[in-house]
Formats: structure tokens, C-alpha cells, sequence
């Protein structure tokens, strides 16, 4: 995963609910924001495994831009809003309202 630089996903989540772009609500309160490559995953959350800290709680706020390479073909899963959880290897389950895991 890469870091995000501070903030900028918390900005990216205010943005994308006050206009209506894919998010209906906020994270919450200790819940890793990511943004990741598929854009048809806004507003999933699920749990993240990160390597050698834990699972936590996620929800991603953001995708990639068509016009950037893609992050798979860069190795990385996603961008992540915890500078402590980037540089790391990690493994993304997400699911969506109905219970469908992605």
C-alpha cells in the first residue's frame, strides 16, 4: 500500500458526499480510508490485513483516476490514509449493502 499524504483522503470522503459522487456517509471514527484502483467499490467497507499490525476496520473513499497508471500494474492494493500502515503488504476483503464479498 501506498500513504496517502495527510489528509487528503479525509478531504476526497467530504468532497465526494457533499456532491453525491459514490459516497453516502462518512467512514467513522477508526476506520482506515483507502482508495484503490476499481471505482465500483466507493463506499464499501470491510476489514484490511495488513502484514505484521493487525486487521482493521476499512471503507474506501476513493478510486483511481482512468488517466494514472494503474495500481496493480505498480504492485500496490491501495492508497491508505495511515502513514503507519503504508510500505506494507496487505490483503483487502470488502463487501457491498447486500453482504457480497468482493
Amino acid at each position: 500500500m501506498a500513504p496517502a499524504d495527510t489528509g487528503v483522503l479525509d478531504r476526497v470522503e467530504l468532497t465526494r458526499i457533499q456532491h453525491g459522487y459514490g459516497l453516502d456517509g462518512l467512514a467513522g471514527a477508526g476506520v482506515v480510508k483507502l482508495a484503490v484502483e476499481d471505482c465500483n467499490l466507493l463506499g464499501y467497507r470491510g476489514y484490511l490485513v495488513v502484514d505484521g499490525t493487525g486487521i482493521y476496520p476499512a471503507c474506501i473513499v476513493d478510486c483511481q483516476q482512468q488517466t494514472h497508471q494503474p495500481l496493480s500494474e505498480r504492485g500496490l492494493l491501495a492508497d491508505v490514509d495511515r502513514a503507519d500502515l503504508g510500505h506494507r503488504q496487505a490483503f483487502l476483503m470488502v463487501w457491498d449493502d447486500d453482504g457480497t464479498i468482493q
